[in-house]
């Protein structure tokens, strides 16, 4: 029932519009109140739309603007232009009235889409980044504009250093396409929120008694700062045992890191021996002791009397000397040196095997000589005189020491020295004695040709001249005998 009688009722409407119809006076036109309008950004183009109105150009006058309009004859339509995009868009419209059927226009009409409304922008107002990062706007800005097909125009203004840590104050300004400007002032804080680094051992040994320098052993390092200063709880050094201690390091940026750490005072330094050589020349029962110069250790109080020496011989006269010592921690130490020693024993001179006493002898035949420290130095006996008349030889030695032995070697015994001087059958030289020189004895020769000039009795030449003359005679012979065959 409700729709049946809405529709008698626009149908009365429309015949009664049509009774009052009439034909438009001489004269009248429509007109359009402007060609062009501007619709904001979202707007709704017809309600935008220049108004048409009859207008009476006899009078000047407007009749009426009880006007009907019809959109999109030709051309754009208007539910295509795009109210968002900023621009210049090209509308068709025809105007007519009721009253007047006959009259009509059709009309072009320009419609700007204008944007005079500023972005939109949303900006912390402080940010904080890290010094080593990039500072990238577009992770910190939102922005939105009207016109949602324009792209804006975004500008940082002011300075700022990202390796830098500091507070800086900027602005951003996002301006869209119609120039219209937002503008947000913003802190940049760049900050350094990394801890510092303690670098050392977790127990640290360090000898007690020794100056120490503690940054030797413990260092702090912020990747900022680089290196950075750091504080220690006490500790003592002068006793042997544990400090456990706390370590600090506070960076530019207030950010701090701690660490226990043991400080272990240790003895590991052996003692030092100081001698005053270490090589020596000296006489037999030399002190060894003597050498010693002095003795120190870093922690313990040392004397001379507590060094353990051995003494090892290596040569005849050489020995090696080690000198031991070791502290109440165990540290030991050794100091060698070379001592060589003079020996003050002189060497001994003896007669052997007088029994068998030839006619002919060699004097060196019949003697030896030793010495305690050489050992066997027979070959370097001298002969220094040898007496016929008595039966006798003297005989010199001496050791590498330079000890010096005088001995005299009687060859016939008293009781049977007057059985020799009867029937001498020793062949002694019989040159003076006064005139004789030292013979010394050569150990790969044991003649009497190796008699030195040293025989006070020149025995050695007559002997010499002997054979010579012997050997002469017996080349002539033997010479005469082949003539003669």
């Amino acid at each position: 029932m409700k729709k049946l009688f809405l529709l008698i009722i626009i149908g009365l409407g429309f015949a009664l519009s049509l009774k009052k119809a009439k034909a438009a006076p001489a004269g009248y036109e429509i007109r359009f109140e402007a060609d062009s309008c501007e619709v904001p950004i979202g707007g709704n183009v017809k309600s935008y739309l220049p108004h048409a109105y009859v207008y009476d150009t006899n009078t000047d006058t407007i009749v009426t603007t009880n006007m009907v309009y019809h959109y999109d004859n030709q051309g754009m339509k208007i539910e295509n232009i795009d109210v968002y995009a900023v621009g210049r868009n090209i509308a068709y419209v025809s105007a007519t009235t009721n009253y007047y059927p006959d009259l009509i226009l059709l009309q072009r009409i320009y419609v700007y889409v204008v944007d005079d409304e500023a972005p939109t922008v949303s900006i912390s107002n402080n940010i904080n980044i890290s010094y080593e990062d990039e500072f990238d706007l577009d992770n910190y800005l939102n922005y939105h504009d009207n016109a949602i097909h324009d792209l804006c125009n975004v500008e940082l203004i002011g300075e700022y250093e990202t390796k830098k840590v500091g507070s800086y104050d900027l602005s951003v300004v996002v301006t869209d396409a119609s120039n219209n400007a937002t503008q947000k002032d913003f802190s940049l804080n760049i900050v350094d929120e990394k801890k510092p680094v303690i670098k050392c051992k977790d127990i640290i040994d360090v000898n007690i008694g020794v100056d120490i320098d503690i940054n030797d052993y413990i260092s702090a390092y912020d990747e900022y700062d680089g290196d950075i200063d750091f504080t220690i709880t006490d500790y003592d050094l002068t006793k042997i045992g544990k400090n456990n201690v706390k370590i600090t390091a506070v960076d530019s940026s207030n950010n701090e890191v701690t660490k226990n750490v043991c400080i272990n005072v240790v003895d590991t330094i052996s003692p030092t021996i100081n001698l005053f050589s270490d090589t020596l020349n000296v006489k037999e029962g030399y002190d060894l002791r003597s050498n010693i110069k002095s003795v120190s250790d870093n922690y313990d109080s040392l004397n001379v009397e507590d060094i353990t020496i051995n003494e090892q011989r290596i040569g005849t006269q050489e020995f090696l000397v080690t000198y031991f010592i070791n502290d109440i921690s165990g540290n030991k130490t050794y100091k060698e040196c070379i001592i060589n020693y003079t020996y003050e024993n002189k060497p001994v001179i003896e007669a052997k095997n007088l029994d068998n006493l030839l006619d002919l002898f060699d004097p060196f035949d019949y003697v030896y000589a030793y010495d305690e420290e050489d050992g066997d130095i027979t070959n370097k006996i001298v002969l220094v005189e040898l007496n016929y008349e008595e039966k006798y030889g003297i005989y010199e030695v001496y050791d590498s020491d330079n000890n010096l032995t005088r001995t005299k070697i009687q060859y016939v015994s008293d009781e049977d020295l007057d059985k020799y001087e009867t029937n001498n059958t020793l062949s002694f030289p019989k040159d003076d004695i006064d005139n004789q020189s030292p013979i010394s004895n050569d150990e790969n020769v044991k003649s009497l040709s190796n008699l030195e000039k040293k025989n006070y009795n020149f025995l050695y030449y007559i002997i010499l001249g002997v054979i010579a003359l012997g050997v002469l005679i017996y080349i002539l012979i033997k010479h005469f005998r082949k003539k003669m065959v």
